[in-house]
């Protein structure tokens, strides 16, 4: 049997693996439980300073962990708006 170890510090994750209860965004990981506190959930990476704003424009990506950096959670906001119509942005923005 293999032990996983975290892609940030190589500690024992003490998970079961990819696709069974391992921790990851994406392909980003395994984190063990310390470094996956402040992993990004758009990203992937650690570091994430701040808590994903709860509102979310349509086909924005969702955060699936805790936190986000500031700048992925800004950069993915500006995409998906971006892909919305003058009408799909009004519509949206009366819907909340």
């Amino acid at each position: 049997m293999t032990l996983e170890t975290c892609c940030e510090c190589d500690a024992p994750t003490g998970r079961a693996g990819k696709g069974e209860d391992s921790l990851y965004v994406d392909d980003n990981g395994p984190y063990c439980e310390g470094c996956w506190e402040d992993v990004c959930g758009l990203c992937g990476r650690p570091g994430a300073n701040k808590i994903p704003h709860p509102i979310h424009w349509p086909g924005e990506a969702v955060s699936e962990t805790g936190l986000v950096h500031a700048d992925c959670e800004h950069g993915e906001c500006g995409r998906a708006h971006a892909q919305l119509s003058d009408a799909e942005r009004a519509a949206f923005l009366r819907a909340i």
